[in-house]
């Protein structure tokens, strides 16, 4: 049960009740749901995982924290397709792990910004699963995505996405004015979770599938030091 006492939030006055309220009337959170992306080999695309005692939700009764992993281009439509409909985002990420430790000041999430090899001839990339098997990257964050831009390949002519526009909950004081420019290989490298409404999950392949396994708890459970639990 939330709380009853009031508090003040913009120009108007809240309980925790009436605040969530007007947020699910907005986004529809009944109808959200989250997409994963978890490229371990041993964590299938295409299926459903939740955490043996999350330590992102306190209590799971029923069981809220879960996720449907699938590739990152279905992440990115379905980050689109909200987009389109104008409305922000929700996504969790590794929050500027070292190749973009200078975001927060420059506001570029770039992981291209620090050549390690380069300056000390030392090869450290990772892919993003060895990353997680190697608890070097974990979902440590979350933003919204507020805007997007392409640009047209010289040599097909086909417009491919370059840049994500998110906004942080910092204040003004970080980033530009409190925004990021997030690259798509940054989005492919450090983006773990997108929120994602069931209609568009629905019209990816294989959706109604998808939807039936993550609302009948068809899934695996993580355990609870999984940098994704």
């Amino acid at each position: 049960m939330l709380p009853k006492s009031n508090f003040s939030w913009g120009p108007h006055d809240w309980t925790p009740r009436s605040l969530a309220d007007e947020i699910n009337e907005q986004f529809d959170l009944r109808n959200t749901l989250l997409l994963g992306n978890d490229p371990r080999s041993w964590h299938p695309f295409n299926a459903v995982y939740s955490s043996d005692g999350s330590t992102l939700v306190l209590a799971q009764n029923p069981r809220v924290y879960k996720f449907i992993n699938l590739r990152t281009n279905l992440l990115r439509r379905a980050a689109l397709r909200t987009l389109a409909d104008g409305l922000p985002v929700w996504f969790g990420m590794h929050l500027l792990p070292p190749p973009a430790v200078g975001a927060r000041k420059s506001g570029n999430m770039d992981g291209d910004t620090t050549n390690v090899e380069q300056m000390f001839g030392i090869d450290t990339s990772m892919t993003k699963a060895e990353r997680l098997q190697c608890f070097q990257s974990s979902c440590t964050h979350a933003m919204v995505i507020v805007g997007y831009e392409e640009e047209r390949d010289p040599k097909t002519g086909q417009l491919r996405m370059t840049s994500w526009k998110v906004e942080n909950s910092w204040g003004t004081g970080v980033g530009i004015q409190g925004f990021f420019a997030m690259t798509d290989k940054f989005f492919e490298d450090y983006v773990f979770l997108v929120a994602a409404r069931r209609s568009d999950v629905q019209a990816f392949p294989g959706g109604d599938q998808l939807l039936n396994a993550y609302d009948h708890d068809v899934l695996t459970l993580l355990p609870r030091n999984d940098p994704l639990a």
